[in-house]
């Protein structure tokens, strides 16, 4: 019994230690976001502003180029998460269903890209993008960060489909539904969960990445929102800090809004695999 309420404490302990390690820099943007400069850089450092402001955010959005870095980062999430969808159902499907003499080794390979360091593939894609007279483009942007991701998704799905029982595709074939009617009728609907989590996953990294944007695009006017404020800090040479705060933060709220709309299916998901069977 003691045993038992020694680790009830110790585990309460944990979760409270790391949710204040992922919550305290989201506090800490917020507080600068609604500071004046002056107290930006007071001393001693007070976690909340003592005049606190939201002046910050009529600056932002009326006064600076940020607005247009976050329709940029809405395009590149919606045609990235479009792109990705296309290639990783059916992909997901065909594993799922099908066996053939690399299907063993295919998953593997699937993990292992993962392992790639992104730098490393932005370069390859930012030299095919200038022979190509593509580059400075959010559409070509995308379909790079769809080929980055699409291997994870495809694993992803792949799992979720698995859990799907054959028979009901079986009886569907059965009654003349063809392969791909199958996928819409049947994988589809059942799929939500899975499908949504890749929505989710894809829209965050797209929304988030700076690696990517930072290669591919050089362009003010095309910038996303995470390159989109760093080029804003290196274009003053004043204080910008809670400007670039205010920009921040607002940059984590549809994030935020996304994955708490969807959350419920990524729990499913991403247990999907584990009670199969």
């Amino acid at each position: 019994m003691r045993s038992s309420l020694i680790e009830k404490v110790v585990l309460s302990i944990i979760c409270a230690f790391v949710f204040v390690i992922f919550i305290f820099p989201l506090f800490w943007t917020f507080s600068m976001s609604i500071r004046n400069p002056q107290e930006v850089f007071s001393y001693p450092p007070r976690l909340w502003p003592k005049n606190p402001t939201f002046v910050n955010y009529k600056t932002v959005v009326l006064e600076t180029d940020i607005p247009k870095y976050f329709l940029n980062s809405m395009i590149l999430v919606l045609i990235s998460v479009i792109l990705v969808l296309i290639i990783s159902i059916p992909s997901a499907y065909g594993l799922s269903r099908f066996s053939f003499r690399i299907s063993s080794i295919l998953i593997p390979i699937l993990l292992v890209v993962q392992m790639v360091p992104s730098i490393l593939i932005s370069i390859t894609f930012f030299k095919y993008s200038r022979i190509l007279g593509i580059y400075n483009s959010l559409t070509f942007l995308s379909m790079t960060i769809a080929a980055y991701r699409s291997p994870f998704i495809t694993w992803l799905l792949k799992s979720f489909f698995d859990t799907i029982p054959r028979e009901l595709e079986e009886a569907a074939l059965i009654d003349g539904c063809t392969r791909l009617g199958a996928l819409r009728r049947i994988f589809l609907p059942l799929a939500t969960p899975g499908i949504a989590t890749a929505v989710i996953f894809t829209s965050i990294f797209a929304w988030g990445d700076f690696v990517f944007p930072f290669i591919m695009i050089d362009d003010y006017n095309k910038f996303p929102v995470t390159v989109g404020i760093f080029a804003y800090t290196e274009a003053k040479y004043q204080v910008t800090t809670h400007l670039v705060a205010t920009g921040a933060f607002l940059m984590v709220i549809p994030a935020l809004i996304v994955f708490l709309l969807l959350q419920k299916y990524v729990v499913e998901a991403l247990t999907a695999g584990a009670i199969k069977g």
